[in-house]
């Protein structure tokens, strides 16, 4: 015969187990710091084949395929041996709001633009730090399940440029796309352009984010912030530019072998800078997706 008395005295010692069983963690968990890391940028272009073969013949990057998605959109990526990568994308009709917006940068901005940063958490234990961070900041956000990957997404103003991903299931690269013929190794910095600073980052600072004051940045000598992520760094600054992303740094293992290959492929000689983070050369916005392309050996 059932008992109801029996059944929820079961119910509550096992539900007390369990809260002993995970309190350690959970405790763990809103103690601990979140070790977030650069997993890619994306960038939009008109024309997706032109783009692959620049980057493939001039600036010597092996080239991932990738493929036509239901909602028209079809992308390429350039990946790195540390999980960081970068992604190239067009979108061929307006097919749903994702595309529409993709489709209309494209046209907007032909010769390409960057547009979203997407940052990554690798354990339960941090997505779970993010979730609560998320929570008493007060910031509205939207986590989407797509299978493989978790995406939290913000709806705000300030944020909506950024993405922080979780992978449920790790993502395997054949190492031939490791491989590029300008020694690249990573995409080891972004730089961010930010208007209304202080409260930014005030909000980012509430995600997690380890974010110091600096005297410099990549592209010059002025004030602003730099997120210290696992052996790379954000960069954020009132730069003069009307896009979220306005440069990236490329880690090399070769400069000169980088150096050597833009200038017998565009006949352009780039000179090699000498600075406090290494030996360096730039890429101008004119001819690199509408943003600086810093590569960098340090």
């Amino acid at each position: 015969m059932f008992n109801i008395n029996e059944f929820t005295s079961n119910i509550f010692m096992k539900k007390t187990f369990l809260i002993f069983l995970f309190f350690p963690f959970i405790i763990s968990a809103q103690k601990g710091k979140i070790n977030f890391e650069i997993d890619h940028i994306n960038i939009v272009v008109k024309d997706l084949l032109e783009a692959k073969n620049y980057i493939s013949d001039k600036l010597g990057f092996s080239v991932k395929p990738g493929k036509l998605h239901e909602n028209s959109i079809d992308n390429i990526f350039i990946k790195f041996a540390d999980k960081s990568y970068i992604e190239l994308l067009t979108a061929i009709k307006e097919k749903d709001e994702l595309s529409k917006y993709y489709f209309q940068l494209a046209r907007e901005f032909p010769a390409g633009t960057p547009v979203y940063l997407f940052l990554r958490v690798n354990t339960e234990e941090e997505l779970i730090i993010l979730e609560r961070n998320i929570l008493q900041s007060g910031i509205e956000s939207v986590t989407e399940d797509i299978g493989y990957a978790k995406l939290i997404s913000f709806d705000d103003d300030d944020l909506y440029n950024l993405i922080i991903i979780y992978y449920k299931s790790p993502v395997e690269d054949l190492p031939k796309y490791f491989t590029h013929e300008n020694s690249a190794a990573s995409l080891s910095s972004v730089w961010i352009d930010i208007n209304n600073s202080d409260l930014i980052i005030k909000k980012l600072r509430l995600l997690g984010l380890n974010i110091n004051d600096v005297n410099s940045m990549p592209i010059g000598d002025f004030s602003g912030y730099k997120a210290e992520l696992k052996n790379k760094s954000i960069y954020f600054s009132n730069f003069p530019n009307d896009i979220f992303i306005y440069g990236i740094t490329i880690g090399v293992k070769s400069l000169n072998k980088a150096v050597t290959h833009l200038t017998n492929k565009t006949n352009y000689l780039y000179d090699i800078l000498i600075s406090s983070r290494g030996s360096r050369t730039l890429l101008n916005p004119r001819v690199s997706f509408g943003m600086w392309i810093e590569i960098l050996q340090k």
